[in-house]
């Protein structure tokens, strides 16, 4: 880190100006590591990453300031800075899959709709089958017993 810049993420977050994104880390893998001070003084981290013109903010999680610096898993509070940085390391080969689709972003919607499709062909299934039991035999001596 530079100089210049305070050590720690709050520290570096109290000399930025109020709801500013603050780059924490230039990302190998692309992209970087960003985190923006909340208006209940928590910390949120995000992986900015750029697709075509434009750039994009993927939200990571919160900031755990008691979580062990280099714990790679969020903890029930949040993420430590290794952790945030690993997470946008997992986000990179599903953004480099739908490069040509969109990006993550895109596939987020692409899995948005499947989802959708899966609970459609799936209620669809249950319609079936209710309308299935109704021409039963057994539906059949139902009617019967009941004339």
């Amino acid at each position: 880190m530079p100089a210049t810049k305070p050590a720690g993420l709050p520290l570096l977050l109290k000399h930025a100006p109020s709801g500013a994104n603050v780059k924490v880390d230039k990302l190998p893998h692309g992209g970087s590591l960003q985190a923006r001070m909340l208006s209940k003084q928590g910390i949120q981290s995000y992986w900015r990453y750029s697709h075509g013109e434009h750039t994009h903010r993927k939200p990571i999680g919160v900031y755990d300031p008691a979580a062990p610096p280099k714990q790679l898993e969020p903890t029930a509070r949040g993420f430590s800075v290794a952790g945030a940085r690993e997470r946008c390391r997992e986000l990179v080969p599903e953004h480099q899959k739908h490069r040509d689709d969109g990006g993550l972003r895109e596939s987020k919607n692409i899995e948005r709709e499947c989802m959708t499709k899966a609970r459609e062909e799936q209620h669809a299934a249950k319609a079936a089958a209710v309308e299935r039991a109704k021409h039963s035999l057994g539906a059949l001596l139902d009617e019967y017993i009941k004339l």
